[in-house]
């Protein structure tokens, strides 16, 4: 039995079909959650499911300890990143990832120990970090569905994902799709509903740092817009959308001057979707077994970002091509 602690914050959550309990002993921790997922916040006396975190915790090597309902992780900050030492309670076994850039590596104990970093530093690094924990414990606990970094809007009841790791322009970009017409559904995190092929919202509140803000402002052009966690319908009223199946997904490749849209074979962007996963991905070739009923329903493609509003138009230009190729087949048929 894992030893309790007692943790004097908390608040419920409800993540599409499970409710969830985060507990801590730093304040500003719950502060954020709230901020980040107000529209998933419920007042329930008691979910089915604690998210313990503890900041620092006594007499440990390790800066924070997240106890999930089926996991616990310890972690830590290394000279490399952070580190998440992921123990199954329940079969005894244990898993080293890090995070880089969205991706997942299997490193070693030793080499973790090797680059530790004890220096002292701000607790709210961590937040990121723990978000990503809750991310991985959300997937496990709801196992038909599946969640990937990338944003996701939806266009005439079909969705598009924009898949890449971070500082690929997935924010950026949903929000100018947003602002001509699309509905929201995620800025970051896609829901992938696998037993029906469904897209279903996600809709957490922007966490509008200095970069972000500044294109906020110039997407509305406006500066009465301040830092923080900002809902999305604050800025878009009605803008975000309903579960709806997914038809595109676009691989964010980088910028250029010119935007690009250029299609790639489905097995090629199936491999790439999996270093994107919030899913654990432990075993690969479950995961393409997973995904694979899915990605034999939906069109892929690699996209080149350029100006926001060459880029939108490209998109645009794009579904009304594939809208019409798919009028013609079915008048056709």
């Amino acid at each position: 039995m894992t030893k309790r602690h007692p943790l004097p914050f908390e608040d419920s959550f409800r993540f599409i079909e499970v409710n969830v309990r985060i507990r801590s002993d730093f304040q500003d921790l719950l502060r954020f959650f709230k901020g980040s997922y107000a529209r998933f916040h419920i007042n329930i006396p008691r979910a089915e499911h604690d998210f313990r975190v503890i900041m620092k915790p006594k007499n440990s090597p390790y800066r924070v300890a997240i106890y999930s309902p089926h996991h616990e992780y310890k972690v830590f900050k290394t000279t490399q990143g952070f580190v998440l030492n992921e123990k199954n309670i329940e079969l005894g076994t244990e898993e080293m990832v890090m995070f880089d850039g969205g991706q997942l590596y299997p490193i070693s104990l030793s080499e973790t120990l090797n680059t530790l970093d004890n220096s002292e530093g701000d607790p709210k690094q961590f937040f990121s970090f723990v978000q990503i924990a809750l991310l991985r414990t959300l997937a496990i606990l709801m196992p038909q569905h599946y969640l990937l970094h990338g944003a996701a809007v939806s266009w005439h009841e079909n969705a598009l994902i924009f898949a890449g790791a971070s500082g690929r322009g997935k924010s950026s970009l949903s929000l100018a799709l947003v602002k001509h017409g699309f509905k929201f559904l995620s800025d970051d995190v896609s829901c992938l509903n696998l037993s029906n092929h469904q897209i279903e919202p996600f809709p957490r509140s922007l966490n509008l740092r200095r970069h972000g803000l500044a294109l906020l402002q110039n997407l509305l052009k406006a500066e009465n817009i301040t830092p923080g966690a900002i809902d999305i319908e604050a800025i878009f009223p009605n803008s975000i959308g309903k579960t709806c199946p997914l038809r595109y997904l676009f691989l964010l490749k980088g910028f250029q001057s010119k935007p690009e849209i250029k299609p790639i074979p489905k097995r090629q962007s199936l491999w790439q979707t999996l270093p994107l996963s919030h899913t654990p991905v432990s075993h690969p070739a479950k995961a393409l077994l997973r995904l694979a009923p899915l990605f034999n329903k939906i069109q892929c493609y690699d996209i080149l970002v350029g100006e926001l509003d060459a880029t939108v138009a490209l998109i645009q230009q794009f579904l009304e091509e594939k809208h019409y190729e798919s009028s013609q087949k079915n008048q056709n048929a």
